[in-house]
């Protein structure tokens, strides 16, 4: 998959002002849709999460990852400001963790038959830790790498380093995520 095929899948990648990080961040979801056998078109059946897998949920993988980085600009463009007055918010760090955020979940299915269904290394890996490595084998910054691993509250114990940016992904990842999964409960 090409840059420009990237950024027609994640526009949102624009949306990260420095070059370098813009960079890296489609060099991610080229490895992780390469590792994950996903071509453009069966993106439309990657699984919001598990259990969200039924046709009729509209919210896919890669829908919420566009979502939750454009709710994070929204709360950017009223916030950030606001926020810098009192403490550092990095709008790149913001911003780069919301379009990776999600990124191992690509790791976590495969597909058979055109549907989705749990991959082998789902059994060992959830998906911030599989995006974790990604992000990090791809050069990003620590801060950004823990954003992964840290994104899910469901996922990830409580964590002792807590800052802005982190706190503002958490909360919009699970408003979005919340939102779909209140209109499709989960299949089990």
């Amino acid at each position: 998959m090409t840059e420009a095929e990237v950024k027609k899948l994640m526009p949102e990648i624009d949306l990260i002002e420095s070059e370098e990080l813009r960079a890296r961040s489609v060099a991610c979801w080229k490895q992780v849709l390469e590792l994950g056998g996903w071509e453009q078109k069966d993106l439309q059946n990657a699984p919001l999460a598990p259990g969200h897998v039924a046709a009729e949920c509209p919210e896919k993988g890669l829908d919420h990852c566009r979502r939750v980085a454009r709710v994070c600009q929204l709360v950017w463009d009223e916030l950030g400001a606001w926020a810098n007055e009192i403490g550092e918010l990095d709008h790149d760090t913001l911003l780069c963790g919301a379009v990776l955020h999600d990124i191992g979940k690509f790791l976590e299915y495969d597909l058979v038959d055109g549907k989705p269904c749990l991959s082998e290394q789902s059994k060992y890996y959830s998906h911030v830790v599989s995006g974790a490595y990604i992000a990090k084998a791809n050069g990003l910054p620590d801060k950004i790498v823990h954003m992964i691993l840290e994104h899910s509250d469901m996922q990830s114990p409580p964590s002792a380093c807590n800052y802005p940016e982190l706190m503002m992904l958490k909360k919009l990842d699970h408003m979005c995520y919340s939102i779909a999964a209140m209109a499709y409960p989960e299949k089990k």
